[in-house]
């Protein structure tokens, strides 16, 4: 019954990967026509840094802002309790605050994996949950322009811009200003532009949701194997192929513990050796860790505009810790990154570009972010200061 239930859960995603993909596909088109409608009349650079200005698409996955309670005694709870076991017992201590509990743990569980489908979920690691929940906390407290207020002064400043464009031939009436044909034509295109990456993030969490669900199943399976001790834990059960997990279930046969034991080796061995590199043929090389030469300006694609100065940490995990306001380095992330983002003054990667899921939580929270950057995660291991450049696409390093 529950490879049934799988089976049918999968065909749902594969035909959820595949809309995902069709919107994409039509998003970064239509997010291409802006960027080719600004650059005719304003140039390359600038029409780069304009779409990447105007098209702020909400990002998928848990809406961590949306789960804060509004209750007094709650938000001191999250202010008082750092870490997950210390908050638990005080959030069972009425029932006001188990029906809160329950609900943003259940938000946790509703949105499936946290990174990668059927991979591990956001309910297996409340913890993270509940530093996410503080971080968005935090933030809410900041003074910060609503995003309406943002983009109707990014509008002003664009036509400003088309304004002193040799390439646009303006009346200055307000009437034509508001009829122009152009503007309606520019609106429309920001507005296809948004709501087809919209649709994007949404695909991609509800494809995420489904693989909270698959992973639930291979988690139960495990166990009920475990108990068998046909496994040494129930996790191990991603240790076996599709045709080893159906015998397992209908025959009880599965690869020796020797060789689970020797298939697990592998695996740690091929996270230890980092993320693959863009090109290669064959073998992936060994990574080459670079020392910083002190002083280095990197560029990249200046994927979420501003500028912020501050202490670059690089990450390997999302996972680890990141102080308020410093730098945050990686050499690429994922939706199980976003806790991380809350709390980052800045994002400078390794990989992704303006339409990465990366670029797209940095523009909806305000956070200056430059990625595709090579060579960035070594060049900042040796530094102590990190200026990020959002608008032009710069790191330097001192």
């Amino acid at each position: 019954g529950l490879l049934q239930q799988r089976g049918r859960l999968l065909d749902l995603a594969g035909r959820t990967a595949v809309a995902e993909a069709a919107v994409a596909a039509a998003g970064i088109a239509a997010y291409r026509q802006l960027e080719n409608w600004l650059s005719r009349r304003l140039g390359q650079k600038q029409a780069e840094r304009w779409a990447q200005r105007l098209v702020r698409p909400a990002a998928g996955g848990v809406r961590w802002a949306e789960l804060l309670p509004d209750s007094r005694d709650l938000l001191a709870v999250l202010e008082q309790h750092e870490a997950w076991p210390d908050a638990e017992p005080v959030l069972a201590a009425s029932a006001a605050a188990r029906a809160w509990r329950d609900r943003f743990l259940d938000a946790a569980r509703q949105a499936g994996s946290a990174a990668v489908f059927a991979g591990p979920t956001w309910e297996e690691d409340p913890a993270t949950v509940w530093q996410a929940l503080r971080a968005a906390y935090e933030r809410s407290g900041s003074a910060m322009a609503t995003a309406q207020e943002e983009l109707a002064s990014d509008w002003a400043l664009l036509l400003a811009d088309l304004r002193h464009s040799p390439h646009w031939s303006y009346e200055g009436s307000s009437t034509v200003e508001i009829y122009d044909v152009r503007l309606v034509v520019l609106r429309g295109l920001i507005s296809d532009s948004i709501d087809l990456l919209d649709r994007r993030e949404r695909a991609k969490s509800a494809l995420l949701a489904l693989g909270g669900q698959v992973r639930r199943i291979h988690l139960e399976l495990g166990r009920r194997l475990a108990r068998r001790g046909m496994l040494q834990q129930a996790l191990d059960v991603q240790l076996l192929s599709e045709a080893e997990l159906r015998r397992a279930t209908a025959e009880g046969a599965v690869p020796t513990l020797a060789e689970q034991s020797r298939r697990d080796r592998w695996m740690q061995r091929c996270a230890a050796e980092g993320p693959l590199p863009p090109v290669f043929t064959g073998r992936p090389p060994t990574p080459q860790h670079v020392a910083s030469d002190g002083g280095s300006t990197l560029h990249g694609w200046a994927a979420s505009p501003g500028l912020v100065s501050g202490r670059p940490v690089v990450l390997s995990d999302p996972h680890e810790d990141l102080a308020r306001g410093d730098i945050l380095v990686a050499h690429t992330t994922d939706a199980s990154w976003s806790p991380l983002f809350l709390r980052a003054g800045a994002i400078a990667l390794e990989q992704g570009g303006p339409l990465s899921h990366a670029a797209i939580v940095a523009r909806e929270l305000g956070i200056p972010a430059v990625l595709n950057v090579p060579g960035i995660v070594a060049a900042a291991a040796g530094a102590e200061k990190a200026d990020v450049d959002g608008d032009n696409g710069l790191v330097t390093l001192t």
